[in-house]
Order: structure tokens, then sequence, then C-alpha cells
């Protein structure tokens, strides 16, 4: 998409609605989707962007990194059982049934393997985005590529 440093996270953080500001600078933009013009606060919640910097806790599990992250962001509505369901399927989805109870690991502590590490940030985005119906997952190039279904 571009060169280092040519403002590509900056981008998706504006497209995402998580930029409202940057360096003091308010940002300000006009998008549209399909010729319909729409605010970054109405596409946000229908974009889903996992970024590239590793926001995992080493010596969290797999399962553990997804339970916590449906904790945050399911609404209260869901039950303790559908969220390990949700849980056990992203697992299933992302092929990490074999070191799913395994600490995630950093330079320090053993974990997980790097193609696994990888992939474990998808886990918390992509049940958000089938339980919410969001029309795009984002991906930044260290990560790789997916297939989601669109809503």
């Amino acid at each position: 998409m571009g060169a280092s440093g040519c403002g590509k996270t900056s981008l998706m953080n504006v497209l995402s609605g998580r930029a409202t500001s940057m360096g003091g600078h308010v940002v300000t933009a006009n998008i549209s989707v399909n010729g319909k013009v729409v605010s970054p606060s109405e596409l946000g919640p229908k974009v889903a962007y996992v970024m590239q910097e590793d926001s995992l806790t080493a010596t969290a599990t797999p399962r553990e990194a997804f339970d916590f992250s449906a904790r945050l962001r399911l609404p209260p509505s869901v039950t303790a059982a559908e969220r390990t369901q949700m849980v056990n399927e992203m697992i299933s989805i992302l092929h990490l049934e074999k070191c799913a109870d395994t600490m995630i690991g950093n330079e320090l502590i053993k974990g997980i393997s790097g193609g696994e590490k990888k992939v474990c940030p998808l886990g918390p985005q992509t049940h958000v985005h089938t339980l919410t119906h969001t029309s795009s997952l984002v991906l930044t190039p260290r990560i790789g590529h997916a297939h989601v279904k669109p809503a």
C-alpha cells in the first residue's frame, strides 16, 4: 500500500474512527463508501481493524486473551456459555486448537509459535465482527491475510 512512514496506519486509524486528533491537530475527512458520504463515526462500527502492534499479554493463553476481550467488548446480554462458545469457535476458525491453552509468550517466556502469535490478534476482532455483522476486517501487512465472510 505504501512505503514505511507514508501514513498507512494514520489512514486506518481515521477510517476506523480511532483517531480524531493527531499531534495536536484535529483530523477532518471527507469519506465516501460506494458513493455515499459517511462520517468516521458511522464507518467505525462497520470496520474491524487489527493493529500491527502486539497487544497480547505474554502470560495469557489464546483462550484467556479471547475471553478477556469478549468480556470487555460484548454486550452484557451475552451469557458466559455464549461467550465460551464464541471463544471456542474463534480458536477453531484460526486453527489454534493445539495451542489454545499454552501461554502466548514473548522474548523471555517460551510460548506459542510465531505463526500462531501472528493470528492471535484476529480472534477478538473476528468474534466481534461476527456478532456485530461488521462488513470489513482490515489487517495490517505484518499479520497477513485472513478469510472473513462479510455480513
